[in-house]
């Protein structure tokens, strides 16, 4: 949920990013959430280093075609079952060409995050 109460209800997104944030000792970033894939994807394509997003995972396809500006790079669905898989999206060319690749998280038994 935004900082100001409105979009999506679940802390989903926050609560899987925040570990992570906490070790890099950054903010997450939370003015957009679910529903405002097109604002999002906007800023997303504009920044100049590497991104992670965490976004809920119904919405990734339409925030991916919103950051590339195509529905043709990447899959359209996300499974209901899938929590291993990450999305990248690589620009070149000053962001005018995009490369997408799936990689798992490949965690085993035992594993933690």
């Amino acid at each position: 949920m935004k900082k100001d109460g409105s979009g999506t209800r679940s802390l989903r997104p926050t609560q899987t990013i925040t570990p992570l944030a906490e070790r890099l000792k950054i903010e997450p970033e939370t003015t957009y959430s679910k529903g405002q894939e097109d604002a999002a994807g906007a800023v997303i394509a504009g920044n100049s280093v590497p991104t992670l997003v965490c976004w809920q995972h119904e919405s990734i396809p339409r925030l991916a075609a919103e950051i590339v500006q195509s529905s043709d790079i990447a899959p359209d669905q996300w499974g209901d079952d899938d929590y291993d898989s990450i999305w990248i999206l690589a620009a070149a060319d000053g962001g005018r060409q995009w490369t997408f690749t799936l990689e798992l998280q490949r965690l085993l038994t035992g594993d933690r995050s």
